[in-house]
Parts: C-alpha cells; sequence; structure tokens
C-alpha cells in the first residue's frame, strides 16, 4: 500500500498496485475507484459499465490523472461488488476499514 495525493481533489488516497491497474482508496471518505478495481479480472468495458450503472451512489470522475479517472463507490459498495466478482483477496487490503497501518 502506498499513499499519494490527489491534487486535483486536494485529498490523500491510498493505493495498491494489481497487475497493471492502481486501485485507489480515498483517505477522506472511503470511497473506492470501482472502474481500476474491476479492470483486474478483465470485463469487458461495457460488462463493467453495467455492473457500476446501477449503484445509487456513484461519484463518476472524468478528468485528471488516468490512474483517477473512473466510477468511485463507498467502501461497503467496493466491498460488496470485489466479493461478488471474487476478487477481494486480490485487492487486499484496500478495502479494510483501517487501512493506514499497512503504508
Amino acid at each position: 500500500v502506498t499513499a499519494m495525493m490527489w491534487d486535483d481533489e486536494g485529498v490523500l488516497c491510498y493505493t495498491v498496485l494489481v497487475g497493471d491497474n492502481l486501485i485507489a482508496e480515498r483517505a477522506d471518505n472511503g470511497w473506492v475507484n470501482s472502474t481500476k478495481m474491476l479492470n483486474i479480472i478483465g470485463l469487458s468495458r461495457g460488462k463493467r459499465d453495467g455492473l457500476l450503472k446501477h449503484e445509487e451512489q456513484r461519484l463518476v470522475i472524468r478528468r485528471g490523472s488516468k490512474q483517477l479517472k473512473g466510477v468511485w463507490l463507498p467502501l461497503p459498495r467496493a466491498r460488496h461488488l470485489a466479493e461478488s466478482q471474487g476478487i477481494t483477496n486480490d485487492i487486499y487490503p484496500i478495502l479494510e476499514d483501517n487501512i493506514e497501518p499497512f503504508l
């Protein structure tokens, strides 16, 4: 786990690199870039976007760093999505309640 500053938002993010995918969680509110999270299993864009578009609470980031663009979900929903896709262990510890000890 590493920490990086998201300058456009002025917030610290915790990140885990899985293959070529940098999965980020905002330190201030726990929201997770779920687009990048789903990319690790190689879903087609249509399948991935289909899963994410039905989320009631979501924030779509289209500007800024390529690593941070995508659909962001609250931590509980990101956890549920990861569990349903069988990737929780692959992205550990990004979905932990307290990630700071892993830095």
